[in-house]
């Protein structure tokens, strides 16, 4: 099965605002989810959807809607207040 990520425009916008590392990581995430889908993504170390605790995570967070079963729809990226 073949996923596909969408970006909306608004998440767009906050890629450029956001540090090359996050984009990159984010880029990572998504090709991830892409090639392997979003179940099997999930289970990889470090992309796991858990709630954000304490100041040691990043505070950035991609929020995402999963649509079907096959594609995904990232709604936005942006710095998480803790």
């Amino acid at each position: 099965m073949i996923y596909e990520v969408r970006l909306v425009k608004s998440t767009l916008k906050d890629l450029r605002r956001v540090p090359d590392h996050i984009k990159t990581k984010f880029g990572e995430w998504v090709a991830s989810v892409e090639i392997n889908g979003l179940e099997a993504t999930r289970r990889l170390p470090g992309w796991h959807d858990e709630p954000l605790k304490g100041s040691e995570l990043c505070s950035y967070r991609a929020i995402y809607v999963e649509r079907k079963t096959i594609e995904v729809l990232v709604l936005e990226v942006n710095k998480h207040d803790y």
